[in-house]
């Protein structure tokens, strides 16, 4: 009796179906995973902005203005009147408060505003 090398349909139909229970499990929470980590990206990119801010008005000697704008994402950095850098914060599947509209840095690289928060969720 010569013996057939392979896989009967019953396994197959076994390991599709456990398949089809680990994906059932696992794709809500990569989605809740990838939300989150578009969330938490466009938070480090507002904290580069302040950052940058805080660093221009040291370099430059020249107090600089963080301007964010709740209502549609916009992020300006201004220094002098002059429009440094720009970003838009995507608010589709998030929300962003601010404690104050703007806040500034001193020329010593010290806030003007020292108590500022910024939530986004």
């Amino acid at each position: 009796m010569t013996r057939v090398k392979g896989f009967t349909l019953v396994e197959l139909m076994v390991v599709i179906a456990l398949l089809t229970i680990i994906a059932t499990v696992a794709i809500p929470s990569l989605s809740t995973l990838m939300r989150d980590n578009r969330t938490e990206a466009q938070a480090e990119e507002l904290n580069a902005l302040l950052q940058y801010a805080r660093s221009e008005a040291v370099t430059r000697k020249t107090p600089t203005e963080v301007t964010v704008d709740t209502s549609n994402g916009e992020v300006e950095v201004k220094s002098g009147g002059t429009l440094l850098r720009t970003s838009t914060i995507n608010l589709d599947h998030s929300t962003l408060s601010v404690s104050v509209a703007s806040v500034g840095y001193y020329p010593n690289g010290t806030a003007n505003t020292p108590d500022f928060q910024a939530l986004l969720c």
